[in-house]
């Protein structure tokens, strides 16, 4: 995978897709700077691990090429449904 298209995955957060694809559709096609602007004052919880997770991806992409964080942009942001826990049922039965 070049430097030009980067990926980056969250895994294990407790989110749902519907409300992180709500934040990352705002996203889509912003520049880097602008796309941190937004989650910054966005006033929704799952905006903190989105917010590090393109952090983490532009850092990685400024220390490894030299490209400057200033001509970067969300090319294409989305969430999908991950692992689900496996609820645990308790059956009590009395014997006498």
């Amino acid at each position: 995978m070049s430097f030009q298209n980067r990926l980056t995955i969250i895994k294990k957060i407790k989110l749902s897709p519907k409300k992180a694809n709500f934040i990352l559709r705002e996203l889509r096609g912003k520049k880097y700077s602008d796309a941190l602007l937004l989650l910054k004052f966005l006033p929704y919880r799952a905006c903190q691990p989105l917010k590090k997770s393109l952090c983490s991806v532009a850092q990685e992409v400024v220390v490894w090429s030299f490209f400057n964080a200033k001509n970067l942009y969300v090319k294409i942001a989305f969430a999908n449904h991950g692992s689900a826990k496996k609820k645990i049922s308790t059956k009590i039965t009395w014997e006498s």
